[in-house]
């Protein structure tokens, strides 16, 4: 696996394959990520810091923000593939990269969705938390 700075190199393409990219998660330079955190902590009315117990309320408002956010409820797969791919080309496009900003992601696969709720409720946070 290429290092941050080989990937950073690399410009919009990596040596036998053209349809690679990575997506970074760096809270200090990507302004729509810090953004969606915000509005994530307004929605659930908590910071990270202050989570004590993690109800599935919460966790269905983070789904549901995380789903909108990312082109909404997949009803058709192949459609959002081809949404993805679009989004993807043009983005690495725009910014002359393989390394697109998870908050520039306003569509998402599976793994993109999974990887922005991460981010709202570090791995950290479940250590010794009670669950309702």
């Amino acid at each position: 696996m290429p290092s941050l700075e080989d990937l950073q190199l690399q410009g919009t393409s990596i040596s036998g394959s053209g349809s690679c990219e990575a997506v970074l998660v760096n809270r200090a330079a990507d302004s729509n990520l810090l953004k969606l955190v915000q509005k994530a902590q307004e929605l659930t009315g908590r910071s990270s810091s202050d989570i004590e117990v993690i109800d599935s309320n919460l966790v269905r408002k983070l789904a549901i923000f995380v789903a909108d956010y990312m082109g909404g409820q997949v009803g058709d797969p192949e459609s959002m593939t081809r949404a993805w791919r679009s989004l993807s080309y043009s983005l690495k496009a725009t910014l002359g990269s393989i390394l697109l900003p998870l908050g520039s992601l306003t569509i998402g696969l599976a793994r993109h969705r999974a990887l922005l709720f991460k981010v709202f409720i570090p791995p950290v946070l479940f250590c010794g938390l009670s669950f309702n």
